[in-house]
């Protein structure tokens, strides 16, 4: 009879059952697998949403060292910067955690380090949590290293006509034109990440970890405007078709308009829950697409409601690259999840997905010589080439020894630039085979 009630109780509550059979085994993948793993390779995973507001709402807290060392890992791969950040933590004397002593041992092996100041590290470590569950670090990370990442790389680059400005890594802007000699454009204090010519190239803007949107006049290598709102690093611009109005993305979760001939701010768009990386405008003003670390994607409509926004959902990590195609129908976006989503915005749906690099997408270029040659740089060092029209994958460009991150074209279509390790910018003449015409140099 008890038999018979316990299956008479399973078959009435049976989708009770499995909907707590499945959260059982949920839960036990949690444990087991996912979490032991999270804690090993924490170091390279971006820091939470929590900590992001920590780090903007209380900048001198030791936690908040400890999101901007994850940061400069994650984001630059800057290990110095974030050895200083956790030591800053450590040094702190407030309260820490197992966190700041574990990965700051796991920050020296990437580094290299003395042997001996690893040991210290790690007994450090030990001695304060000697119970602690985690592997010995110098187990799993002894001999791993990092890729250089941004740090004496080319971090972004602009064409205007035949006019090439790239990003340095000291802070500087530098311009190159066949008709004068190179220009530096000096006022930034600190690294930056982006640059945009504005249509009629009178104009060049830049974006940069020290919160300030500047826009230069090219011709004379003079500062126009600082632009001051943001509360976070710039991580992307973008001009506006009418040459008057720019677009910044922001660390600080917002989207910017700026009018660059006043030197004011316009509008803030604040719908993203994470911070926004990449940012693009349509050739007709009217649509800004900005995409976040959550691989969101956004559709902003200017001209008639410029505070809502329709969402793109698809890629599982930081969308680096946004570029408009076909007008305003479509968008195609790059992102650290290793896809190329092409998308439909009549129906905002992915139309294509590219899946040919071999690790993140960091940089998008559209041939603007027939507007469906798409040039793509990711980790992996390869350079791409993509028929969006076609939907296919037309060859490889190039292949560099360690990741490239920025890539242009000049006004033509003809000649495609990106920029390589130690400052190095690579000019290739597309016509088959692809020839290197120049090489601009540190």
């Amino acid at each position: 009879m008890g038999e018979t009630s316990l299956l008479e109780l399973l078959r009435r509550y049976r989708l009770l059952v499995v909907i707590y059979g499945v959260a059982l085994v949920a839960a036990c993948w949690e444990i087991f697998r996912i979490r032991p793993e999270q804690r090993l390779f924490s170091v390279l995973t971006p820091p939470p949403p929590g900590g992001e507001t920590i780090r903007q709402r209380y900048p001198e807290r030791p936690y908040a060292d400890y999101v901007r060392a994850k940061e400069e890992v994650f984001l630059r791969h800057d290990l110095q910067q974030a050895r200083h950040f956790l030591e800053k933590a450590i040094a702190s004397g407030a309260k820490s955690y197992e966190e700041f002593y574990y990965e700051y041992a796991i920050i020296l092996l990437l580094m290299g380090a003395e042997q001996s100041e690893i040991d210290r590290a790690v007994d450090n470590w030990r001695q304060r949590y000697p119970d602690s569950q985690r592997p010995d670090p110098r187990s799993v990370w002894q001999d791993r290293r990092l890729p250089p990442y941004l740090v004496g790389d080319v971090r972004s680059l602009a064409f205007h006509g035949q006019v090439l400005a790239r990003v340095s890594s000291d802070n500087l802007v530098e311009v190159f034109s066949p008709a004068a000699p190179p220009a530096v454009l000096r006022g930034h204090q600190a690294p930056i990440w982006t640059l945009a010519f504005s249509p009629d190239g009178r104009l060049l803007v830049s974006g940069s970890d020290d919160r300030t949107v500047r826009v230069w006049e090219v011709s004379g290598g003079t500062l126009k405007h600082t632009l001051r709102g943001h509360r976070g690093e710039i991580f992307g611009v973008a001009v506006l078709p009418d040459g008057r109005r720019c677009v910044s993305a922001s660390y600080d979760r917002t989207v910017r308009t700026w009018d660059m001939e006043q030197g004011v701010p316009l509008q803030t768009l604040d719908s993203h829950e994470r911070p926004v990386s990449a940012v693009a405008v349509s050739a007709s003003g009217r649509w800004l697409a900005s995409g976040d670390w959550s691989g969101l994607i956004r559709l902003w409509d200017l001209e008639s409601d410029p505070l809502s926004s329709r969402t793109l959902q698809g890629h599982t990590g930081i969308v680096y690259s946004l570029v408009f195609a076909d007008g305003d129908r479509r968008l195609i976006s790059g992102s650290r999840d290793s896809s190329i989503r092409v998308w439909d915005l009549t129906a905002g749906l992915t139309q294509r997905e590219f899946r040919g690099h071999q690790g993140p997408v960091y940089d998008l270029a559209l041939s603007p010589l027939d507007g469906t040659t798409l040039a793509s740089v990711a980790a992996d060092g390869v350079v791409k080439l993509w028929d969006v029209y076609r939907l296919e994958r037309l060859r490889d460009v190039q292949k560099e020894q360690g990741p490239i991150y920025s890539v242009a074209f000049r006004g033509d279509g003809r000649v495609l630039a990106y920029g390589g390790p130690e400052n190095n910018v690579r000019v290739f003449e597309l016509s088959p085979p692809a020839e290197e015409v120049t090489r601009l140099a540190k």
